[in-house]
């Protein structure tokens, strides 16, 4: 009798400890390697609330002139895993600048950060973001989180 409270004991106890872990474990050797030319960017959402928005940011540095406003030209192409169901994003571009030109051209060249227009992404289930950019190229990105209330109009 006391050997089959421990054993009830020691399994509901053990079962707990196997069964309460998170479960933050995400196999991101399914996704491809990336292809020449590209470097594979890992997002972690560990501790991140459910139905959160991401936004990506892809940016190079050139020197353009100091008074007029650049894009980088691209875009992002969202790809599935196929029988894994995983989103995947790759950024491609051809590393050409568009400008804004507000003023007239100056001869003074500056070194800026220059950003293409972002992708905003779910993420519903905190799986790691998995982004593909072209080498030399940076990433960066923001959360977006919601507090699910509801506001109302007046």
């Amino acid at each position: 009798m006391k050997f089959k409270k421990s054993f009830t004991l020691s399994t509901l106890l053990l079962s707990i400890f196997i069964f309460g872990q998170k479960k933050n474990e995400f196999d991101l050797s399914v996704f491809p390697k990336a292809k020449a030319g590209f470097e594979e960017k890992i997002i972690p959402i560990d501790g991140a609330s459910n139905n959160i928005r991401i936004e990506l940011f892809v940016s190079t540095t050139k020197a353009v002139d100091t008074c007029n406003k650049f894009t980088l030209l691209g875009n992002f192409e969202q790809k599935t895993l196929r029988d894994w169901r995983y989103n995947y994003y790759e950024f491609k571009t051809k590393g050409q600048v568009e400008g804004e030109y507000i003023c007239p051209y100056d001869n003074n060249k500056v070194e800026k950060v220059i950003y293409a227009q972002s992708k905003i992404i779910d993420n519903y289930d905190n799986s790691p973001v998995v982004v593909y950019i072209p080498t030399g190229y940076s990433l960066e990105y923001k959360i977006w989180k919601t507090n699910d209330k509801l506001l109302s109009v007046q």
